[in-house]
Protein backbone atom coordinates (compact mmCIF):
# COMPACT_ATOMS: atom_id res chain seq x y z
CA UNK A 1 0.00 0.00 0.00
CA UNK A 2 1.54 3.41 -1.53
CA UNK A 3 0.70 6.20 0.79
CA UNK A 4 0.78 9.95 0.56
CA UNK A 5 1.87 11.68 3.59
CA UNK A 6 0.92 15.40 3.87
CA UNK A 7 3.14 17.84 4.27
CA UNK A 8 3.42 19.00 7.88
CA UNK A 9 3.54 22.61 8.93
CA UNK A 10 6.67 23.58 10.71
CA UNK A 11 6.03 24.72 14.25
CA UNK A 12 6.73 28.73 14.08
CA UNK A 13 9.79 29.99 15.83
CA UNK A 14 10.45 33.82 17.50
CA UNK A 15 12.55 33.87 13.71
CA UNK A 16 9.16 33.49 11.33
CA UNK A 17 7.41 35.10 13.60
CA UNK A 18 9.16 37.96 12.98
CA UNK A 19 9.14 37.51 9.15
CA UNK A 20 5.23 37.93 9.50
CA UNK A 21 3.26 40.78 8.48
CA UNK A 22 2.71 43.03 11.17
CA UNK A 23 -1.03 42.00 11.97
CA UNK A 24 0.20 38.49 12.41
CA UNK A 25 2.87 38.45 14.76
CA UNK A 26 1.29 38.97 17.92
CA UNK A 27 -0.76 35.36 17.38
CA UNK A 28 2.39 34.12 16.26
CA UNK A 29 4.22 34.97 18.64
CA UNK A 30 1.64 33.55 21.25
CA UNK A 31 1.78 30.56 19.84
CA UNK A 32 5.39 30.10 19.98
CA UNK A 33 5.16 31.18 23.63
CA UNK A 34 2.31 28.81 24.41
CA UNK A 35 4.28 25.73 22.81
CA UNK A 36 7.14 26.94 25.02
CA UNK A 37 4.96 26.16 28.01
CA UNK A 38 3.27 23.25 26.87
CA UNK A 39 6.50 21.41 26.14
CA UNK A 40 7.11 22.07 29.90
CA UNK A 41 3.36 20.63 30.89
CA UNK A 42 4.38 18.05 28.80
CA UNK A 43 7.57 17.14 30.66
CA UNK A 44 5.80 17.29 34.15
CA UNK A 45 3.25 14.59 32.51
CA UNK A 46 5.68 12.76 31.98
CA UNK A 47 7.04 12.55 35.43
CA UNK A 48 3.58 12.15 36.91
CA UNK A 49 2.65 8.87 34.72
CA UNK A 50 5.89 7.71 35.74
CA UNK A 51 4.98 7.90 38.93
CA UNK A 52 1.56 6.48 38.34
CA UNK A 53 -0.50 9.71 39.48
CA UNK A 54 -2.64 9.70 36.31
CA UNK A 55 -5.32 12.38 37.29
CA UNK A 56 -2.23 14.83 37.46
CA UNK A 57 -0.77 13.45 34.42
CA UNK A 58 -4.01 14.08 32.53
CA UNK A 59 -4.25 17.68 34.15
CA UNK A 60 -1.05 18.30 32.31
CA UNK A 61 -1.57 16.73 29.09
CA UNK A 62 -5.05 18.66 28.76
CA UNK A 63 -3.76 22.16 29.89
CA UNK A 64 -0.37 21.49 27.40
CA UNK A 65 -3.06 21.37 24.57
CA UNK A 66 -5.03 24.20 25.80
CA UNK A 67 -1.70 26.03 25.09
CA UNK A 68 -1.33 24.90 21.81
CA UNK A 69 -2.88 23.39 18.97
CA UNK A 70 -0.08 21.34 17.78
CA UNK A 71 -1.07 17.61 16.55
CA UNK A 72 1.81 15.95 18.66
CA UNK A 73 0.16 17.41 22.09
CA UNK A 74 -3.31 16.43 20.77
CA UNK A 75 -1.47 12.81 20.15
CA UNK A 76 -0.06 12.75 23.42
CA UNK A 77 -3.47 13.69 25.31
CA UNK A 78 -5.18 10.96 23.33
CA UNK A 79 -2.21 8.26 23.92
CA UNK A 80 -2.04 9.28 27.64
CA UNK A 81 -5.94 9.25 28.03
CA UNK A 82 -6.12 5.63 26.93
CA UNK A 83 -3.24 4.66 29.19
CA UNK A 84 -5.13 6.10 31.64
CA UNK A 85 -7.76 4.61 30.97
CA UNK A 86 -6.06 0.96 31.11
CA UNK A 87 -4.44 1.78 34.66
CA UNK A 88 -7.74 2.34 35.91
CA UNK A 89 -9.09 -0.90 34.46
CA UNK A 90 -6.34 -2.77 35.98
CA UNK A 91 -5.87 -1.46 39.50
CA UNK A 92 -9.26 0.51 40.51
CA UNK A 93 -12.62 0.02 41.81
CA UNK A 94 -15.19 1.47 39.21
CA UNK A 95 -18.35 0.56 41.09
CA UNK A 96 -16.42 1.94 44.70
CA UNK A 97 -15.11 4.71 42.56
CA UNK A 98 -18.96 5.81 40.72
CA UNK A 99 -20.36 5.23 44.60
CA UNK A 100 -17.71 8.15 45.77
CA UNK A 101 -18.73 10.14 43.23
CA UNK A 102 -22.55 9.82 43.76
CA UNK A 103 -21.77 10.67 47.92
CA UNK A 104 -23.10 13.40 49.28
CA UNK A 105 -19.92 13.39 51.27
CA UNK A 106 -16.84 11.55 48.23
CA UNK A 107 -13.90 11.12 50.10
CA UNK A 108 -12.06 13.84 49.51
CA UNK A 109 -8.75 12.34 48.94
CA UNK A 110 -9.93 9.66 46.46
CA UNK A 111 -11.83 11.81 44.09
CA UNK A 112 -8.89 12.73 41.45
CA UNK A 113 -8.87 9.41 41.01
CA UNK A 114 -12.60 8.58 41.17
CA UNK A 115 -12.99 11.56 38.38
CA UNK A 116 -10.13 10.26 36.63
CA UNK A 117 -11.66 6.80 36.18
CA UNK A 118 -15.02 7.62 35.95
CA UNK A 119 -15.33 10.65 33.69
CA UNK A 120 -11.94 11.48 32.17
CA UNK A 121 -10.07 8.47 30.92
CA UNK A 122 -12.53 7.58 28.27
CA UNK A 123 -11.67 5.31 25.14
CA UNK A 124 -13.85 7.67 23.02
CA UNK A 125 -12.45 10.30 23.75
CA UNK A 126 -9.19 9.19 23.40
CA UNK A 127 -10.29 7.79 20.00
CA UNK A 128 -11.22 11.28 19.34
CA UNK A 129 -8.20 12.87 20.44
CA UNK A 130 -5.89 10.25 18.22
CA UNK A 131 -8.05 10.74 15.11
CA UNK A 132 -7.98 14.54 15.44
CA UNK A 133 -4.15 14.47 15.89
CA UNK A 134 -4.22 12.51 12.58
CA UNK A 135 -7.04 14.44 10.60
CA UNK A 136 -3.31 17.26 10.97
CA UNK A 137 0.10 16.92 9.15
CA UNK A 138 2.10 14.42 10.99
CA UNK A 139 5.57 15.63 10.81
CA UNK A 140 7.04 12.54 9.65
CA UNK A 141 5.74 8.75 8.51
CA UNK A 142 7.54 7.32 12.10
CA UNK A 143 4.95 9.59 13.48
CA UNK A 144 1.99 8.47 11.18
CA UNK A 145 3.04 5.42 12.61
CA UNK A 146 2.94 5.78 15.54
CA UNK A 147 -0.18 7.42 15.72
CA UNK A 148 -1.79 4.80 13.73
CA UNK A 149 -0.49 1.79 16.05
CA UNK A 150 -1.81 3.81 18.91
CA UNK A 151 -5.24 4.67 17.31
CA UNK A 152 -5.57 0.66 16.27
CA UNK A 153 -4.66 -0.16 20.37
CA UNK A 154 -7.50 1.99 21.71
CA UNK A 155 -10.06 0.60 18.60
CA UNK A 156 -8.95 -2.64 20.00
CA UNK A 157 -10.12 -1.62 23.63
CA UNK A 158 -13.29 -0.56 22.34
CA UNK A 159 -13.95 -4.07 20.85
CA UNK A 160 -13.66 -2.47 17.24
CA UNK A 161 -11.93 -4.82 15.48
CA UNK A 162 -11.83 -3.88 12.03
CA UNK A 163 -10.89 0.22 12.82
CA UNK A 164 -8.18 -1.47 14.81
CA UNK A 165 -6.88 -4.19 11.62
CA UNK A 166 -7.06 -0.99 9.53
CA UNK A 167 -5.31 1.52 11.58
CA UNK A 168 -2.44 -1.46 12.81
CA UNK A 169 -2.58 -2.07 8.62
CA UNK A 170 -1.48 1.68 7.69
CA UNK A 171 0.83 1.93 10.81
CA UNK A 172 3.03 -0.84 9.06
CA UNK A 173 2.52 0.60 5.60
CA UNK A 174 3.95 4.07 6.83
CA UNK A 175 7.03 3.05 9.16
CA UNK A 176 7.85 -0.96 9.35
CA UNK A 177 8.22 -1.70 13.33
CA UNK A 178 8.17 -4.72 15.02
CA UNK A 179 5.03 -3.62 17.24
CA UNK A 180 3.54 -2.39 14.32
CA UNK A 181 3.94 -5.53 12.94
CA UNK A 182 3.27 -7.78 16.06
CA UNK A 183 -0.25 -6.44 16.77
CA UNK A 184 -1.20 -6.55 13.17
CA UNK A 185 -0.32 -9.90 12.89
CA UNK A 186 -2.20 -10.80 16.10
CA UNK A 187 -4.98 -8.82 15.24
CA UNK A 188 -5.62 -10.86 11.62
CA UNK A 189 -5.04 -14.43 13.56
CA UNK A 190 -7.32 -13.67 15.98
CA UNK A 191 -9.91 -12.66 13.44
CA UNK A 192 -9.21 -15.26 11.76
CA UNK A 193 -10.20 -17.79 14.48
CA UNK A 194 -13.16 -16.07 14.80
CA UNK A 195 -14.52 -16.78 11.37
CA UNK A 196 -13.29 -20.22 11.89
CA UNK A 197 -16.00 -22.83 10.53
CA UNK A 198 -18.30 -20.00 9.32
CA UNK A 199 -16.47 -18.71 7.05
CA UNK A 200 -13.17 -20.66 6.11
CA UNK A 201 -12.07 -19.88 3.16
CA UNK A 202 -11.80 -15.90 5.17
CA UNK A 203 -10.31 -17.46 7.91
CA UNK A 204 -7.06 -19.49 6.14
CA UNK A 205 -7.03 -15.91 3.78
CA UNK A 206 -6.68 -13.95 7.28
CA UNK A 207 -4.00 -16.79 8.62
CA UNK A 208 -2.02 -16.55 5.68
CA UNK A 209 -2.15 -12.90 6.16
CA UNK A 210 -0.73 -12.88 9.65
CA UNK A 211 1.72 -14.96 8.42
CA UNK A 212 3.23 -12.85 5.54
CA UNK A 213 3.40 -9.75 8.12
CA UNK A 214 4.90 -12.07 11.05
CA UNK A 215 5.99 -15.27 10.15
CA UNK A 216 5.66 -17.81 13.41
CA UNK A 217 6.33 -21.69 12.98
CA UNK A 218 3.72 -22.85 15.32
CA UNK A 219 0.77 -20.84 13.62
CA UNK A 220 2.39 -22.05 10.17
CA UNK A 221 1.69 -25.63 11.33
CA UNK A 222 -1.50 -24.82 11.95
CA UNK A 223 -2.62 -23.20 9.31
CA UNK A 224 -1.06 -26.25 7.11
CA UNK A 225 -3.17 -28.28 9.03
CA UNK A 226 -6.08 -26.25 8.17
CA UNK A 227 -5.05 -26.13 4.39
CA UNK A 228 -4.83 -30.20 4.83
CA UNK A 229 -8.48 -30.40 6.30
CA UNK A 230 -9.88 -27.56 3.67
CA UNK A 231 -8.96 -29.58 0.95
CA UNK A 232 -9.57 -33.04 2.08
CA UNK A 233 -12.86 -31.96 3.56
CA UNK A 234 -12.69 -32.92 6.57
CA UNK A 235 -13.33 -31.39 9.86
CA UNK A 236 -10.62 -30.12 11.96
CA UNK A 237 -10.14 -31.53 15.52
CA UNK A 238 -6.98 -29.84 16.38
CA UNK A 239 -6.81 -27.30 18.91
CA UNK A 240 -5.22 -23.61 17.47
CA UNK A 241 -2.05 -22.19 18.76
CA UNK A 242 -3.11 -18.86 21.21
CA UNK A 243 -4.19 -15.94 20.13
CA UNK A 244 -3.53 -13.37 22.56
CA UNK A 245 -6.12 -11.38 24.61
CA UNK A 246 -4.67 -8.54 24.39
CA UNK A 247 -1.96 -6.55 22.41
CA UNK A 248 1.75 -6.59 22.99
CA UNK A 249 3.58 -4.09 25.27
CA UNK A 250 2.13 -0.68 25.13
CA UNK A 251 4.15 1.62 23.63
CA UNK A 252 5.09 5.22 24.81
CA UNK A 253 3.62 8.43 23.23
CA UNK A 254 5.62 10.42 20.61
CA UNK A 255 8.40 11.13 18.41
CA UNK A 256 9.90 7.21 19.12
CA UNK A 257 12.75 5.68 16.91
CA UNK A 258 10.24 3.45 15.92
CA UNK A 259 6.37 3.35 16.32
CA UNK A 260 6.60 2.11 20.31
CA UNK A 261 9.33 3.97 21.65
CA UNK A 262 9.12 6.93 23.94
CA UNK A 263 7.76 10.58 23.34
CA UNK A 264 10.81 12.54 22.70
CA UNK A 265 8.99 13.76 25.81
CA UNK A 266 6.54 11.46 26.40
CA UNK A 267 5.13 8.76 28.94
CA UNK A 268 7.30 5.45 29.38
Amino acid sequence: TELTLADPVPLPTQASCAALPREERAACVAEVRGRARAERLLAEAQAAATASDWPLAITKLEAAVDLSSAADLLAALGWGRYRANRWCDETQDLADLEANLDSPEPDAAAFPVSELCVRRASLHQAQQELSGALEQAAPSREQLATWQLHLAEVALALGETGDAIQAARVSVCSHDAPAARELLGDLLFREGHRLGSHDPKEALGLYRQSLAVVPNPRRQAFVDDVIEAFEGRFELQIQAPPSPSSPPSQPSWRRPHHPGAPLGGGLG
